[in-house]
């Protein structure tokens, strides 16, 4: 008979769970307005789908968390009433429920039965688990495509190719033949990989690629001004490089 725990390695899902929630809509709407430039409506629709599902997932999480909070404030109430019925001196401040940690909202759902460990590793559809389950594999999803794209051409000929390798790797067991299709779409209609950098941070992309050009192996992130603005910034921080000019030109003059 298999056997499935929860590991006990240290740090292994101890983070906080409303924080991961928390990172993770983040995480949700960056993606959309970060990684979907405008004119690009059918690479927008595999992307919209992406952060739906997010949303959805993450929502099963934070209501089960909910779920053991209250459960835990009604026997820490309790007990606390009775250790004040028989003590006096006990303290009568209401006592404080924290958030649980990942780890521990999954042992809630195999003691409460509502994912039991008989039944695993199949999961309630509503459950805290199956909502972390699809949210890594979004996760995943998108580490898979930022390692991909570092192996174009070497690997993957485009970076079309990294992303539909991303995409079989997490969801091709998974998805049904409807949601493939409309992902297949979304890639066919995907902007190249460079108008995506260039959306999501044009400034540093701008700083790299002329790193590139001048063939520095090593990318430096201080660089040399290249528009008057950036020169009059520069000058602002740098007056004395300006006062060497100046005392030059006005010796010249003296002589």
């Amino acid at each position: 008979k298999r056997m499935y725990c929860i590991a006990q390695s240290a740090g292994y899902g101890d983070i906080d769970a409303l924080q991961f929630c928390a990172a993770m809509r983040i995480f949700a709407e960056w993606r959309l307005l970060r990684q979907v430039p405008d004119g690009y409506k059918g690479y927008a629709v595999g992307m919209s789908l992406g952060h739906r599902d997010i949303v959805q997932n993450v929502a099963k999480i934070e209501n089960a968390v909910h779920s053991l909070i209250d459960s835990r404030a009604s026997h820490t109430l309790s007990f606390h009433a009775n250790q004040q019925d028989g003590d006096d001196a006990v303290d009568s401040s209401p006592p404080i429920v924290t958030s649980p940690t990942l780890r521990e909202l999954l042992r809630y759902e195999i003691e409460t039965d509502i994912n039991p460990s008989a039944n695993l590793p199949r999961l309630r559809e509503k459950s805290a688990a199956m909502g972390l389950l699809w949210v890594r594999r979004q996760f995943h999803y998108q580490t898979s495509i930022f390692s991909n794209i570092l192996d174009v051409p070497e690997i993957h000929p485009t970076a079309r190719d990294a992303v539909v390798a991303a995409y079989s790797e997490v969801y091709n067991a998974f998805h049904g033949w409807a949601v493939q299709k409309i992902f297949n779409y979304s890639f066919q209609a995907a902007p190249e990989a460079e108008v995506i950098y260039r959306f999501m941070n044009p400034e540093y992309l701008e700083k790299v690629t002329n790193a590139a050009l001048r063939g520095e192996t090593e990318f430096r992130e201080e660089e040399a001004p290249h528009t008057p603005a950036q020169k009059e910034e520069k000058n602002l921080h740098d007056p004395d490089e300006n006062d060497d000019g100046e005392d030059a030109v006005e010796s010249d003059e003296d002589g």
